[in-house]
């Protein structure tokens, strides 16, 4: 008797489980259940194409005919209210249930809810799904003035795209500093400037308390009592991931479902990959990591041993016609120091840390040439095999690091 496997969630990670168990098993019975309407698409293509054709078609990650070509039931719009894991169960909204032999957790994330003190709902939104894109869309023509609350790549992607659509935005952070985990402040200092030169009112170290209006958004109002004249308002302050059918389970959880490196929770037949899933303490939120947890969840749960390795994080921003790129520790404590190069004039900057002869993290604005070999170096934990590195610039560095031997931890 083939085994059956069903798959809560129609995201990135649900695609790689389910190509890695084809790539094993073409026999194994694999239902999908997605909470949306539509076909796994392109998600974290929403704040860059937010005034782009939101027709479905255009964002998907594999066409639909692969999901019928390679026999996978596909239920969208049909979420999954609940587990039964004694049972080997999942119960859906509409009260129907479906059995599994072996069951993946890859319901995602939520973006975090708004917290105002006071306020009006009408035309605030936030942005986490096509619909979401959509709603945004149709209700953003009529309007001039947008307050983007959140500086992080979403944030600022989506101000970017109303931005060039002739629309007034001011962009808050609550932070010291826009992007306050991947820039250090002269990184951010440059792309607020950037920012603010083509029009936007840039607010950190600033958080938005209300926000007002009679029929509809009039304007907000900052805890320190300062108003920001807006009509709408977008937000993105962080995502939580989906635990709410978990409750009464025995599942263990934490941030997220708690899983080892082969993407299992503590019942040995419960997978959990994505956003969803929390390994060694953190929580992923990127694409690249889904799709890694994704395969790896997918090649074990067709018997076949798979290993996840913490990858490193990397950012990149396109947006203000600036690129900026993040990747792995950006911060100068402890044991850690770096090496810098900026030319402001030119917005560009690299700053590239190291500790114990290695680079943990880097910073680049501007010319990313440079970044593929920072990134490979990151990745691999390679050992710098040179002396005196207190004393070289950043160009004689990344020089060095073409030629001279690395050892690979």
């Amino acid at each position: 008797m083939r085994k059956k496997v069903i798959i809560v969630g129609a995201g990135v990670a649900a695609v790689h489980a389910v190509k890695a168990i084809r790539e094993h098993d073409p026999d194994m019975e694999i239902t999908v259940y997605g909470e949306e309407p539509f076909y796994p698409y392109y998600r974290l293509k929403l704040s860059k194409n937010l005034m782009t054709d939101l027709a479905e078609e255009k964002w998907l990650i594999l066409k639909k005919e692969w999901y019928e070509a390679h026999r996978v039931n596909i239920f969208l719009g049909r979420k999954v209210a609940g587990i039964d894991p004694e049972r080997q169960t999942v119960r859906l909204v509409d009260g129907s249930s479906d059995t599994y032999d072996v069951l993946l957790l890859a319901n995602g994330a939520s973006n975090r809810p708004l917290q105002l003190k006071t306020g009006c709902t009408a035309d605030v939104y936030t942005l986490r799904t096509l619909a979401d894109a959509r709603r945004i869309r149709e209700r953003v023509s009529e309007k001039s003035r947008i307050l983007n609350i959140g500086g992080g790549v979403q944030g600022i992607e989506t101000a970017w795209a109303l931005c060039s659509h002739q629309k007034k935005v001011t962009v808050v952070e609550i932070g010291p500093r826009l992007f306050p985990n991947q820039l250090d402040d002269t990184a951010s200092a440059i792309l607020k400037k950037r920012m603010e030169a083509f029009g936007v009112q840039v607010l950190t170290g600033t958080q938005v308390t209300e926000v007002y209006g009679e029929r509809g958004c009039e304007g907000a109002v900052t805890g320190s009592g300062k108003r920001i004249d807006c009509d709408m308002v977008i937000y993105a302050t962080g995502i939580r991931p989906n635990l709410d059918i978990l409750e009464e389970t025995s599942v263990k959880r934490e941030r997220g479902v708690l899983v080892d490196e082969r993407m299992q929770t503590n019942i040995p037949n419960i997978y959990a990959a994505g956003d969803v899933a929390e390994y060694t303490g953190q929580t992923g939120g990127l694409w690249g990591i889904a799709m890694t947890q994704g395969k790896v969840a997918g090649s074990n749960m067709s018997g076949y041993l798979a290993v996840y390795r913490p990858q490193v994080p990397v950012t990149v921003l396109n947006a203000f016609q600036l690129t900026v790129f993040s990747m792995g520790s950006v911060a100068e404590e402890g044991d850690t120091w770096s090496v810098v190069e900026e030319e402001s004039g030119q917005n560009r900057y690299t700053r590239i840390f190291i500790r114990q002869n290695r680079i943990v993290g880097a910073i680049v604005i501007g010319d990313l040439t440079r970044s593929n070999l920072l990134k490979r170096m990151i990745e691999n934990g390679m050992e710098l095999d040179m002396a005196d590195l207190a004393e070289i610039s950043v160009g004689r560095l990344l020089e060095r690091l073409q030629r001279v031997p690395v050892l690979q931890r």
